[in-house]
């Protein structure tokens, strides 16, 4: 074997093995092992809410992309209720009453102080829908 043949080999040797490093680098990432930087870090994040409050299917570079469909819905109902919790007029300094929407795996806790038990039930009442999706999705 002529040297400039050993030395081509060798090349496409060192080549191939930067690839399976990447390779290996990609494939040891885990949400679970460690934080990330930013939310762009994520794969597989093809959900998104659109700009008319509609969960969409789709890939872009943008930091809302969710990772499924159901985390989709469930951040779109946990804005919803924000906004509603909001839009009540009420002093919350000293909440006489909690509504706590906690998820199904537990992960996440969400909570929502209300000036009266009274206030509190109408809410959980009338967007028990939007709570369940939370408890559901995220």
């Amino acid at each position: 074997m002529k040297k400039s043949e050993a030395m081509k080999r060798l090349d496409a040797i060192e080549n191939e093995a930067k690839e399976l490093r990447e390779i290996i680098k990609k494939s040891e990432y885990s949400p679970k092992k460690r934080v990330v930087d930013s939310v762009n870090e994520i794969e597989d994040k093809d959900w998104y809410i659109s700009s008319i409050g509609v969960v969409q299917h789709g890939v872009d570079s943008s930091p809302n992309q969710l990772s499924t469909k159901e985390r989709a819905k469930a951040f779109l109902a946990l804005m919803q209720l924000v906004e509603i919790h909001a839009a009540i007029e009420q002093d919350v300094e000293f909440p006489h009453s909690i509504l706590t929407v906690v998820s199904k795996d537990r992960g996440k806790l969400f909570e929502f102080y209300f000036d009266s038990i009274e206030l509190k039930q109408e809410f959980k009442t009338k967007h028990q829908a939007l709570i369940e999706t939370v408890k559901r999705g995220l």
